[in-house]
Protein backbone atom coordinates (compact mmCIF):
# COMPACT_ATOMS: atom_id res chain seq x y z
CA UNK A 1 0.00 0.00 0.00
CA UNK A 2 1.50 3.38 -0.98
CA UNK A 3 1.81 6.14 1.57
CA UNK A 4 -1.24 8.34 2.16
CA UNK A 5 -0.67 11.17 1.56
CA UNK A 6 1.77 10.29 -1.21
CA UNK A 7 4.52 12.94 -1.49
CA UNK A 8 7.49 12.61 -3.85
CA UNK A 9 9.68 14.50 -6.30
CA UNK A 10 9.61 13.36 -9.92
CA UNK A 11 11.66 14.45 -12.94
CA UNK A 12 10.15 15.24 -16.31
CA UNK A 13 11.96 14.20 -19.46
CA UNK A 14 12.72 16.21 -22.56
CA UNK A 15 11.50 19.73 -23.04
CA UNK A 16 8.38 20.11 -25.11
CA UNK A 17 7.30 16.47 -24.67
CA UNK A 18 3.94 16.09 -22.90
CA UNK A 19 3.94 13.36 -20.26
CA UNK A 20 1.01 11.73 -18.52
CA UNK A 21 1.32 12.57 -14.83
CA UNK A 22 0.06 9.16 -13.68
CA UNK A 23 2.67 7.39 -15.84
CA UNK A 24 5.41 9.60 -14.37
CA UNK A 25 4.23 8.82 -10.82
CA UNK A 26 4.04 5.07 -11.46
CA UNK A 27 7.60 5.11 -12.83
CA UNK A 28 8.70 6.65 -9.52
CA UNK A 29 6.56 4.33 -7.36
CA UNK A 30 5.36 1.09 -9.00
CA UNK A 31 3.21 0.28 -5.92
CA UNK A 32 0.66 2.90 -7.05
CA UNK A 33 -2.48 1.11 -8.21
CA UNK A 34 -5.32 3.59 -8.67
CA UNK A 35 -5.18 7.10 -10.16
CA UNK A 36 -8.19 8.38 -8.18
CA UNK A 37 -7.63 10.82 -5.33
CA UNK A 38 -9.43 13.59 -3.44
CA UNK A 39 -6.54 16.10 -3.41
CA UNK A 40 -3.69 16.75 -5.85
CA UNK A 41 -0.88 19.30 -5.54
CA UNK A 42 1.82 19.82 -8.18
CA UNK A 43 4.63 22.30 -7.50
CA UNK A 44 7.78 23.23 -9.36
CA UNK A 45 10.82 22.26 -7.29
CA UNK A 46 13.57 24.58 -6.11
CA UNK A 47 16.44 24.56 -8.57
CA UNK A 48 14.36 24.61 -11.76
CA UNK A 49 15.44 28.18 -12.47
CA UNK A 50 13.15 30.03 -14.88
CA UNK A 51 11.64 26.80 -16.25
CA UNK A 52 7.91 26.83 -16.91
CA UNK A 53 5.70 23.79 -16.46
CA UNK A 54 2.36 23.59 -18.25
CA UNK A 55 -0.43 21.43 -16.83
CA UNK A 56 -3.40 20.33 -18.91
CA UNK A 57 -4.99 17.49 -20.85
CA UNK A 58 -3.29 15.19 -23.36
CA UNK A 59 -2.96 18.08 -25.82
CA UNK A 60 -1.16 20.34 -23.32
CA UNK A 61 1.30 22.83 -24.78
CA UNK A 62 2.68 26.30 -23.98
CA UNK A 63 -0.32 27.78 -25.79
CA UNK A 64 -2.97 25.27 -24.63
CA UNK A 65 -2.91 24.64 -20.89
CA UNK A 66 -5.06 24.69 -17.80
CA UNK A 67 -2.28 26.01 -15.56
CA UNK A 68 1.28 27.30 -15.81
CA UNK A 69 3.74 27.17 -12.91
CA UNK A 70 7.36 28.10 -12.34
CA UNK A 71 9.82 27.52 -9.47
CA UNK A 72 8.15 27.81 -6.04
CA UNK A 73 4.67 27.92 -7.57
CA UNK A 74 2.07 25.20 -7.41
CA UNK A 75 -1.26 24.01 -8.74
CA UNK A 76 -3.76 22.31 -6.47
CA UNK A 77 -7.18 20.79 -6.83
CA UNK A 78 -9.39 18.95 -4.35
CA UNK A 79 -12.69 17.12 -4.38
CA UNK A 80 -13.56 17.34 -0.65
CA UNK A 81 -13.76 13.83 0.77
CA UNK A 82 -14.43 12.04 -2.52
CA UNK A 83 -11.87 10.41 -4.81
CA UNK A 84 -13.18 12.18 -7.91
CA UNK A 85 -9.85 13.44 -9.26
CA UNK A 86 -8.34 11.13 -11.87
CA UNK A 87 -4.59 11.79 -12.00
CA UNK A 88 -4.34 9.94 -15.31
CA UNK A 89 -6.23 12.85 -16.94
CA UNK A 90 -3.42 15.31 -16.09
CA UNK A 91 -0.55 15.87 -18.48
CA UNK A 92 2.56 18.00 -17.91
CA UNK A 93 5.12 19.52 -20.24
CA UNK A 94 8.05 21.85 -19.60
CA UNK A 95 10.05 24.31 -21.65
CA UNK A 96 13.28 22.94 -20.09
CA UNK A 97 14.90 19.47 -19.82
CA UNK A 98 14.84 17.48 -16.56
CA UNK A 99 12.49 19.71 -14.59
CA UNK A 100 11.64 18.42 -11.11
CA UNK A 101 8.10 18.48 -9.77
CA UNK A 102 6.97 17.94 -6.21
CA UNK A 103 3.72 15.98 -6.31
CA UNK A 104 1.41 15.21 -3.41
CA UNK A 105 -1.94 13.47 -3.45
CA UNK A 106 -4.36 12.21 -0.84
CA UNK A 107 -6.77 9.29 -1.11
CA UNK A 108 -9.88 9.28 1.05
Amino acid sequence: MPANPWMKTVTLGSLGVAQNLWTVLQAKDPTLKSPECCMLLISSANGNGPALVYIGNSDVSPTNRGAEIQTFQGYGIDAIDLNLIDISQFWVVSDTNSVKLNVSFLVH
